[in-house]
C-alpha cells in the first residue's frame, strides 16, 4: 500500500501517465486530460490547465446543460473498455470526482494511480466481459480463475456460485 501512494504521489510519474492517456485518446475527440505544464512541474509539484465543468455523477447537471446522459455514459463505458481491450493502460481510480463533463468532453483526472495489463491479463478480461455479456458463468469463472493470485486451495464450487449470483444480481 505504501509504495502505491508514494507512486501515486510522484508527479513526474503523474504527468507521464497524462501524456500517454492523451496519446491513447487522440483520436477520441469525447476524451480529454488536461495539459502539462512540464516547466512547472516537479516531482512534488504537478502544474496543469485548470479543468471547470462537474462530476461524471451529476446527471441533473448533465441534463440541465442538455447532455444526453446515456450517450455521456456510454462514451465513457466504451472509453474505459478502450483503455483495457486496446491501450491495455488503465485509469485505475475512476470514480466521479476524478471524471468530468467538461467543455463537451469527459475528462480524466487525477491519473496518478493507473493499471496496465499484459496481453494474456487483457484477454482474460475481454473473456470475462464476454461471459458476463452472455451470461456464461464458466466462462467468468475460468477468466478469474486465470487473473487471480490464490493463497491455497481456491474453491471454486462457491467462486461458480458466487459469480452465478453476481450475474443474477447485475447481469
Amino acid at each position: 500500500m505504501w509504495l502505491v501512494a508514494q507512486e501515486e504521489m510522484d508527479f513526474f510519474r503523474e504527468a507521464e501517465n497524462i501524456r500517454t492517456i492523451r496519446r491513447n485518446n487522440e483520436g477520441v475527440q469525447y476524451v480529454y486530460c488536461p495539459r502539462v505544464y512540464d516547466e512547472l512541474t516537479t516531482k512534488n509539484v504537478l502544474v496543469m490547465e485548470y479543468i471547470g465543468g462537474f462530476e461524471l455523477n451529476n446527471t441533473e447537471e448533465m441534463r440541465r446543460q442538455g447532455y444526453n446522459v446515456h450517450e455521456v455514459c456510454t462514451k465513457f463505458i466504451n472509453n474505459y473498455i478502450k483503455q483495457f481491450a486496446e491501450d491495455r493502460f488503465f485509469h485505475a481510480d475512476p470514480h466521479p470526482g476524478n471524471v468530468h463533463i467538461w467543455d463537451g468532453r469527459i475528462v480524466c483526472l487525477d491519473l496518478g494511480m493507473m493499471g496496465t495489463l499484459t496481453e494474456r491479463e487483457r484477454k482474460l478480461v475481454g473473456q470475462a466481459v464476454t461471459g458476463v455479456a452472455r451470461g456464461d458463468v464458466g466462462l467468468c469463472r475460468d477468466a478469474v480463475m486465470g487473473l487471480g493470485e490464490f493463497r491455497g486451495k481456491a474453491d471454486k464450487r462457491q467462486l461458480y456460485r458466487d459469480i452465478e449470483d453476481l450475474l443474477d444480481q447485475y447481469g
